[in-house]
């Protein structure tokens, strides 16, 4: 049941008049109900409990930090990974709400990468779910231009980078009952635009290891998937749009 309902004539969202709210933010607008999005959310982690779902928000499609809001009232805690911008990951933490919190983790590094995975392995909040979403800031070069050096960094923080998270967490997840990784991949794996094999070349190695880990790891009740997105308005993704993309390219 959604929370928008008409009442003497005027469109309602939990009590408040859609017209009082389009009137003083302006249109166009997007109004959620707190309420719908909750129930819904409780809904359908109730139909799949047997199998202790990830249930995931898709910030490429609507990127509202109100919407994570709600949902990470109900989440209990996330820990938000970063390697350098410490204030960043304490500000979305923040927002999030609970007992979310920012953990420090270089996928360079295997003794970080362990540290970070035992920190988000709390007592009152066991590690339930691992979404890897690691990468390199990097240009558009051509294969024939690549440097070793620019596909060992790739290699080192993406796809090494993924193995010592999922080496970590592997263990914890079969202890606390099962859970799941995710991976965040790229559409580039499917596309194939020229310029970008140095983000499409790890992320397709991760996806192979995400088939495998599904494989190996079900009877233990470990899920793995890879989610590949496009481009993403935000961190790297934002940055690459403003310095590097081509329309005529991606388009």
């Amino acid at each position: 049941m959604h929370r928008f309902k008409y009442r003497n004539g005027q469109l309602q969202c939990e009590q408040v008049r859609v017209a009082d709210v389009a009137q003083k933010v302006g249109t166009p607008l997007y109004l959620y109900s707190h309420g719908t999005i909750l129930d819904h959310f409780k809904k359908i982690r109730s139909a799949f409990a047997p199998i202790k779902p990830l249930i995931c928000f898709a910030m490429k499609a609507n990127s509202s930090m109100a919407i994570c809001r709600a949902l990470a009232s109900d989440w209990g805690r996330v820990a938000v990974g970063y390697r350098s911008g410490l204030e960043a990951a304490q500000g979305v933490a923040a927002e999030l709400g609970g007992k979310s919190t920012a953990v420090q983790c270089d996928l360079s590094n295997a003794a970080s990468v362990v540290s970070a995975i035992e920190a988000a392995n709390a007592a009152d909040f066991p590690l339930g779910a691992v979404v890897f979403a690691g990468g390199v800031a990097i240009e558009q070069p051509f294969v024939s231009t690549i440097a070793e050096a620019q596909w060992r960094q790739v290699i080192e923080v993406e796809l090494i980078g993924f193995t010592r998270v999922v080496s970590a967490a592997i263990p914890m997840l079969r202890a606390n009952g099962g859970g799941s990784i995710t991976a965040i991949s790229s559409v580039a794996n499917y596309s194939y635009p020229p310029g970008e094999p140095l983000s499409s070349v790890p992320k397709a190695a991760i996806e192979s290891l995400c088939r495998a880990l599904a494989k190996e790891e079900r009877r233990s009740g470990i899920r793995a998937n890879a989610v590949a997105p496009g481009i993403i308005d935000a961190g790297l993704g934002a940055q690459f749009l403003a310095d590097l993309y081509s329309p005529e390219i991606w388009n």
